[in-house]
């Protein structure tokens, strides 16, 4: 929860950035994948994920592996 509501500080998501990084390996894939997105999002803020077609790619990979979780649950 500290990670994500770093995002609302706007003062260079320090603690955010600390949190993922801790994270990055993380053994639950569905906790993993939080993470991962997280650090998607600090990619994109820090103008790492400017085009719209690696964005979008990104997503697709992202839903991919959420649909994936979700088979193995049923």
């Amino acid at each position: 929860m500290r990670a994500y509501f770093d995002f609302f500080k706007d003062e260079g998501y320090n603690t955010a950035r600390a949190i993922v990084r801790e994270y990055d390996n993380y053994p639950v894939q569905q906790w993993r994948m939080m993470f991962l997105t997280m650090a998607d999002q600090l990619a994109e803020f820090d103008g790492e994920l400017d085009d719209e077609e690696e964005m979008a790619k990104l997503d697709v990979e992202v839903l991919d592996k959420d649909a994936a979780i979700r088979d193995k649950r049923s």
